[in-house]
């Protein structure tokens, strides 16, 4: 119940070592006091060297701590400590008891790093912003975990390798089970993580991890020679229950791995879903070997895939010094566009593959599945009702028995934000999903950590209903669409409007003037401005607010044609 409390704009050097318990009733809380700036904890700069981790909390429990500031830019060598590692907080569990409650929030964790990396591999690198480790368990009647943590609100960046880690050794034979030798109850929420060396949330080996709300930008860094340079968003290890959702992922970097979010080999029923991704070197889908119930649905991807390996699906037999089918992989209603003249391959090798209801759309110039690998390892490929839009591999589409090959009407295709891909409405993938197939309830729905979960998607990713007794759009948008409606069948760049991004006014450049009707829509799909038996080819744009905009006309023969505006300030340079 005591309060442990720094002034707010000072320095502490040195390492903070927790060195007693609170309780989940009366924990022991770490935070400030005063005015000013976050007081900084320094492992860093202390006498006699630099500390493995600024903060030090092993074999207690019950502790909170907020409103911190934490650093350890580990540069010269202290007796005792590891050169190789560093962490701003070190959760250890080496003792013989279960560590239960914990609480970090509102902390920022910045420059954090290990003296010595010259000639380390990737998974030798040990340096993150909050790590929890659990030793192994070896003896019956006292396995040991972490249980009951939270992570929310925090900031963390510029880190050697991840944001946040943990990571449990296991259980010798006969020792432990599948839930005592994993940590336990983990919750990631409203986090940023920016420019860190690998991804920013690694849960591994964890029983139960809700992972929401947190925004992942630049994982896979390499804006200091100390870092990784290699991450995905969120990356999940041997873990049993997970739910990741509402979380962004963007600009992710790294020559392996460095997807959205990846679920890597060992895991057990892991849904990732209302999630944004963009601009992913590595790609979308990453699922390697030895899982069973990987999911990932209404997600919307918008650009994933920059290097020259780069796929939207790959699903990988890869289980460390082992190849094991991943069994029962869902990949379903997810909105991809892919532009910017990239391309992408698909590679799938595993047990029972299911992808139907997503939205394939590569602009022109891209392509999706250059080149497409199937390896099946038992079980079935099922690919059905897929939207193909642009140029998508024929070995993929070839298997889709249900295939549509439409423009789906995404309300604003390469907008760098998830609204871009709502679709409008008389869109071809409206009502054309098929049922989700074999599919199971999530077994943790309802219960503790996941208290609001459901057993199966009940909604998408903008909110609206989802009942899967019934057909759905298909993608990651179940709405009723925009208020503009689009001539799917007609050339999309057979209205012209020039200057595009425009200030006072555009000009309207179609064979079929004079127009029977020009209507303005802005990007909620509300009528901004109308004009009938217009017999101009202007558009005056002056009382329109800055934005983005859809130029709906229609012509004498009824024909409908739209195209993006772009209004911007007079003053505005480009």
């Amino acid at each position: 119940g005591d309060s442990i409390l720094f002034k707010g704009g000072d320095t502490f050097i040195g390492q903070l070592r927790v060195n007693s318990s609170g309780s989940a009733e009366m924990p022991i809380i770490y935070g400030r006091y005063g005015s000013g700036p976050k007081p900084v904890i320094d492992g860093a700069r202390a006498e006699g060297g630099a500390y493995t981790s600024a903060i030090l909390i092993r074999n207690q429990e019950g502790i909170v701590m907020e409103g911190l500031s934490i650093t350890n830019d580990r540069r010269f060598t202290r007796q005792g400590e590891n050169d190789q590692e560093g962490y701003g907080i070190f959760v250890h569990n080496d003792g013989d008891k279960i560590m239960r409650y914990f609480r970090f929030r509102d902390l920022t964790i910045k420059e954090i790093f290990a003296i010595s990396t010259n000639g380390l591999d990737f998974d030798a690198l040990t340096v993150a912003g909050i790590y929890l480790r659990s030793e192994k368990n070896s003896t019956r009647g006292k396995e040991k975990h972490i249980r009951d943590v939270i992570v929310e609100n925090c900031y963390i960046t510029h880190t050697g390798k991840f944001g946040i880690w943990s990571q449990h050794a296991g259980g010798d034979p006969g020792i432990g089970n599948d839930s005592l030798n994993r940590n336990m109850d983990f919750i990631f929420r409203d986090n940023h993580t920016f420019e860190t060396g690998g991804s920013g949330i690694t849960p591994g080996r964890t029983y139960n991890c809700l992972v929401e709300g947190n925004t992942f930008e630049y994982p896979g860094s390499d804006v200091d020679p100390r870092m990784a340079a290699r991450g995905s968003g969120a990356w999940f290890f041997g873990c049993r229950n997970v739910v990741a959702q509402y979380n962004k992922s963007l600009h992710i970097r790294g020559p392996k791995d460095s997807y959205g979010m990846h679920i890597d080999f060992g895991n057990k029923y892991v849904i990732l879903q209302y999630n944004y991704s963009e601009d992913s070197e590595g790609g979308f889908v990453e699922i390697l070997g030895n899982n069973t119930y990987a999911t990932y649905r209404y997600n919307v991807s918008v650009n994933d895939g920059l290097r020259e390996d780069a796929r939207t699906f790959w699903i990988s037999s890869f289980a460390g010094q082992n190849r094991i089918a991943s069994d029962s992989n869902y990949i379903y209603n997810n909105s991809i566009y892919l532009g910017d003249n990239l391309d992408t391959d698909i590679f799938l090798q595993g047990a029972n593959t299911f992808i139907f209801n997503n939205i394939l759309y590569a602009a022109s110039g891209a392509e999706i599945g250059q080149e497409t690998t199937f390896k099946q390892m038992g079980g079935q490929v099922y690919i059905k009702a897929n939207l193909y839009h642009g140029r998508i591999a024929d070995r993929l589409t070839g298997k889709d028995n249900q295939a549509i090959f439409e423009n789906p009407g995404y309300t604003e295709p390469g907008a760098l934000y998830a609204k871009g891909y709502h679709l409008v409405k008389g869109s071809p993938a409206e009502k054309k999903s098929v049922n989700v197939f074999g599919e199971p309830v999530f077994p943790m729905a309802g219960k503790r950590i996941f208290e609001n979960i459901t057993e199966k998607v009940s909604f998408d990713y903008f909110g609206n209903p989802v009942n899967l007794s019934e057909p759905t759009s298909l993608g990651a948008s179940n709405g009723e669409g925009f208020a503009y409606v689009m001539n799917l069948s007609s050339k999309e760049q057979a209205l012209r409007l020039y200057p595009n991004p425009a200030t006072v006014q555009c000009h309207i450049d179609h064979p079929d003037l004079p127009l029977l009707k020009l209507e303005v829509y802005n990007v909620s799909g509300k009528l901004v401005k109308a004009t009938y038996n217009s017999q101009t080819s202007i558009l005056d744009c002056s009382g329109m607010k800055p934005g983005q905009y859809i130029v709906r006309a229609i012509t004498i023969s009824g024909r409908v044609f739209n195209q993006r505006l772009i209004k911007v300030e007079a003053n505005h340079v480009d």
